[in-house]
């Protein structure tokens, strides 16, 4: 039995994960990480071998000619690896595939193709839109809401948000949330490190006015409480900001960026005060309905401030 387990591998590689998920679209490494597992419930082997290949098209695997990256068969019995990929550029979706092989099998079982879409390769050098804030200081506790109506000339075949908010946001594509969670982005040192996220937003736009709008909380950002940690001393405190690019692809070839500049809208509402540690104060008398929604009419709203991103480094 184990002889014939060592001799050839017959379950097809599954699971396939890239930096640890299913199909991500917020890349911006060029060093992947690449893991699978074996359907040991069908056909159990011993997997002394692998072949991975990217391509910027499905078909190209098919026909192992990849046109990014193959590492060839490496021997291994590992089903993780991590790959230097140097061909990869921004904005881009790749497909890759695992072949795995036992021993003496020179034909292997080749996965279903998987794919995963690069981000801001360029790092903070990227980015075309500002950091935006809404000019308050630091101390002033009202949370501040942020908004720009733009116009589509058809509905988008893909479309893609890259944002930071600081310390933490909410953020609307014509009133419905986009994205899962509250605690976004993640803790960081805020003077050397900042995270943003992407999101597929394809089907949050239509043809003609959209409106992106976001409300941001102070977070770990900007710990207006004194606390046992200090962090009301942190020297990266500043008041909530944020910088937000939406990318747009139309079927005719052509694209467009949305970004945040100073033509963006600023005011508050009712989220008065929030604090991690305390809780928040919430006044619904204050609401202003509709504020998120393309049909809000924000001519008494205020211009945005541009400010200074926190950190040297803006990282998915």
């Amino acid at each position: 039995l184990f002889v014939s387990l060592c001799t050839n591998i017959q379950a097809q590689p599954l699971h396939l994960r890239c930096e640890f998920t299913k199909n991500p679209i917020g890349i911006d490494v060029t060093s992947l990480r690449f893991n699978w597992e074996a359907d040991v419930n069908e056909k159990p082997g011993l997997q002394s071998g692998y072949r991975v290949m990217v391509a910027t098209l499905p078909a190209l695997l098919t026909k192992g000619k990849p046109d990014i990256y193959d590492s060839g068969i490496t021997t291994s019995e590992s089903q993780g690896v991590t790959l230097s990929i140097p061909k990869l550029v921004s904005y881009t979706r790749y497909y890759w595939v695992v072949t795995v092989f036992g021993r003496n099998d020179h034909k292997g079982m080749v996965s279903k193709v998987e794919w995963f879409e690069t981000a801001k390769l360029q790092g903070k050098s990227g980015w075309q839109a500002q950091w935006i804030t809404d000019g308050h200081d630091k101390e002033f506790r009202p949370a501040p809401l942020f908004r720009k109506t733009f116009k589509l000339k058809s509905k988008p075949i893909s479309a893609r948000m890259y944002i930071a908010g600081l310390g933490y946001s909410s953020i609307f594509l014509n009133g419905s949330k986009v994205g899962v969670g509250t605690l976004n982005p993640g803790y960081t040192d805020y003077s050397k490190r900042v995270l943003y996220l992407t999101y597929d937003v394809t089907k949050q736009l239509s043809q003609g006015y959209n409106v992106i709008a976001t409300e941001l909380g102070n977070g770990w950002f900007n710990n207006q409480t004194p606390t046992v940690w200090n962090y009301n001393l942190a020297p990266w405190r500043a008041r909530p900001q944020m910088i937000c690019e939406l990318h747009v692809k139309y079927s005719d070839g052509t694209q467009e960026i949305i970004s945040s500049d100073k033509t963006w809208k600023t005011s508050t509402g009712a989220l008065l005060y929030d604090n991690l540690y305390v809780g928040s104060t919430y006044d619904a008398r204050l609401e202003q309905l509709g504020w998120n929604s393309k049909n809000f009419d924000d001519t008494k709203w205020k211009s945005v401030t541009l400010t200074k991103s926190p950190a040297p480094i803006i990282q998915s």
